[in-house]
């Protein structure tokens, strides 16, 4: 969805044939930081999301099993909240150290 928004306002703002100046506009204004965002926080969503299933698999398959349930309920819904603050965390970071 957000690539397709994306896509669709490139495709509006260079309208009149000329994206190079569009993107030199949207590098030079404040419209960096949301840009840099909206690229950054997928990929962070998607790779700490990967790694937490890897643990979840690890933990209900493989050695782990007796030490606990990660996949109580409980468990689960403290991991998508600190995944919701990895993703915060990490998007930040990456808007800052880009520049």
């Amino acid at each position: 969805m957000v690539c397709r928004a994306a896509s669709v306002g490139a495709g509006v703002l260079a309208f009149n044939g000329d994206l190079v100046s569009v993107v030199d506009f949207v590098r030079d204004s404040f419209l960096v930081y949301p840009a840099r965002a909206l690229v950054a926080a997928p990929l962070i969503y998607h790779y700490a999301a990967g790694i937490r299933h890897s643990v979840w698999d690890h933990a209900k398959y493989g050695m782990q099993s007796e030490k606990g349930d990660l996949l109580d309920p409980k468990v689960v819904d403290k991991l998508s909240w600190g995944l919701m603050y990895v993703t915060a965390a990490g998007t930040l970071g990456a808007v800052v150290y880009s520049f």
